[in-house]
């Protein structure tokens, strides 16, 4: 119940992306993308603690299996840096009326 209220504002924001008349089409891509990079990182999380180590069987002595469960919580918590520091490059300076991009003209390709 809580993930369906985190992803109310994240709906407004995918759907003022939408073309006009692409609203549908559009906006299934853009949740398609965004479903797709959320099992990427459940696995890619799910990989990287098999990696370190961090296998816990459930039985009495695993303390050792968490040895390097900070090095994993430091890691994903690290790792969303990359995008802030990204949308500086990848975000372009325009205001939010301004056209991002020009069609190609006949032979411009």
């Amino acid at each position: 119940a809580i993930y369906q209220w985190l992803w109310m504002p994240q709906v407004g924001l995918f759907s003022q992306l939408c073309p006009k008349d692409m609203e549908a089409t559009m906006f299934a891509l853009v949740v398609a993308c965004h479903n797709l990079g959320v099992a990427v990182a459940s696995s890619s999380g799910a990989l990287m603690l098999h990696f370190l180590g961090c296998n816990p069987k459930g039985l009495p002595g695993d303390t050792a299996e968490f040895e390097n469960l900070w090095l994993a919580s430091a890691i994903s918590s690290l790792l969303p840096m990359i995008s802030v520091f990204a949308m500086f490059w990848l975000v372009p300076n325009l205001r939010p009326g301004d056209q991002v991009a020009t069609s190609l003209e006949v032979g411009d390709g």
